[in-house]
């Protein structure tokens, strides 16, 4: 008897042991995770003349993210926008005209 008491206290301790070793770690957990993840575009938006896409992207998990944008003619390649392009696009806030050709603006 003593034997089979020993045994049941031995499996009944390997399986509390076995059960406290497991975590808390859920998908939820690891989808929120830059490092498992990485980052993801967003503030994503057309060009004024429709040939590019720009939008806040952080590949190289900068502090801050950056402007960068693709092109529908090369939509394989990301490119970078620079201080010097970012500085010419037109603002995305408007109003259009009631044939939506023209685009009247703020430039702050």
């Amino acid at each position: 008897m003593k034997k089979y008491s020993l045994t049941f206290l031995l499996v009944f301790l390997g399986f509390h042991f076995v059960s406290a070793q497991q975590s808390n770690l859920s998908v939820e957990k690891i989808m929120q995770d830059t490092i498992w993840m990485g980052t993801f575009p967003s503030d994503i938006y057309w060009g004024a003349q429709s040939q590019n896409s720009y939008f806040d992207y952080n590949p190289e998990a900068n502090p801050k993210y950056s402007l960068y944008r693709i092109n529908i003619k090369n939509h394989d390649k990301i490119l970078p926008n620079d201080w010097k392009e970012t500085e010419k696009l037109l603002p995305q806030s408007g109003d259009f005209n009631y044939a939506e050709t023209k685009k009247v603006y703020a430039d702050d």
